[in-house]
């Protein structure tokens, strides 16, 4: 093995197309684009981000187990609108679907603003 390694070494220092193949690494580039959700807390999806934003979703909540949640709060809509609310927050990256339920992705960014 070292005399093969001796060999490409000597013959790349003739051939740059060796050479290049010596030095060329994989490279992978991520660019990240943030979803932004902007809601005063009212309807489905603001007091959905509420559940979000006091750590509700740090573990796995199913969407009925979630509707009794609301409902307990305060909330006046139906059952369906938490399910669209779920899933529009998953199809924008804050919540992760999971085989009973729904978590929260870690590192997200949270703001609230009082007013």
């Amino acid at each position: 093995m070292t005399a093969v390694r001796d060999r490409l070494y000597q013959e790349a220092k003739t051939d740059p197309t060796l050479l290049r193949l010596l030095v060329e690494r994989p490279e992978l580039v991520v660019e990240t684009k943030r979803q932004t959700i902007s809601t005063n807390g009212e309807g489905a999806l603001g007091w959905t981000a509420r559940l979000i934003a006091e750590g509700y979703f740090d573990t796995q909540r199913s969407v009925p187990e979630t509707w009794k949640e609301l409902k307990r709060r305060g909330y006046a809509g139906i059952s369906a609108r938490i399910y669209e609310s779920t899933d529009s927050l998953h199809k924008k990256g804050f919540l992760t679907k999971e085989s009973d339920g729904f978590l929260a992705v870690p590192g997200m960014k949270i703001n609230i603003i009082e007013g």
